[in-house]
Parts: C-alpha cells; structure tokens; sequence
C-alpha cells in the first residue's frame, strides 16, 4: 500500500481509498465497466502518477502509460471514450 497517499487521502476519492486499503490495483477497477467512476478511477491514477504522488504496480502500469482510458475524445461529433470498446449496438 502507498502510505505516502494514505497520509494525503484528503486529496484521494473515496474509490481509491478503497483501493489502496485493500490492496487493489486499478486493473481491478472496482467500478461497472462504462460507468463515470470507472473511467474517473484511471484519471485521478493517471493525474496522481504524473506528479508523483502514486506509485504504479506493474500490473498497473500498462492501464496508465500504455492506454488512454479514463480519457475522453470527439469522434463524429459524439464524446465518446479513449480505449474502451463499445461494441456494435452497445452505444446509447
């Protein structure tokens, strides 16, 4: 567990708390597929590794350096998510 971000969890969701206390890496993200927590898990990960104040697992860090989820783009014309699949018929 990273105890640095334990001593900060006032800036951590109650998500990674979780996480952290348990001992889960964010590829066992805890969140439905899809859901905005999801995607905002892998964010606040991402944001919390770039300044350094999380330190990645190696599971972990293929879902952070490798991929871009949790991120948002347009594509045409609709805001969909970066590397997360939507199936054929999924899309609302």
């Amino acid at each position: 567990m990273n105890k640095l971000l334990l001593e900060n969890k006032k800036i951590l969701s109650e998500g990674l708390q979780f996480h952290l206390i348990e001992s889960i890496g964010i590829e066992n993200n805890i969140y439905r597929p899809g859901s905005s927590k999801y995607f905002s898990l892998f964010r606040e990960v991402r944001d919390l590794s770039e300044i350094g104040l999380y330190e990645l697992s190696p599971a972990e860090e293929y879902y952070i350096n490798e991929t871009n989820i949790g991120e948002w783009d347009f594509y045409n014309g609709d805001l969909v998510p970066l590397d997360f699949p939507i199936l054929e018929g999924d899309e609302s």
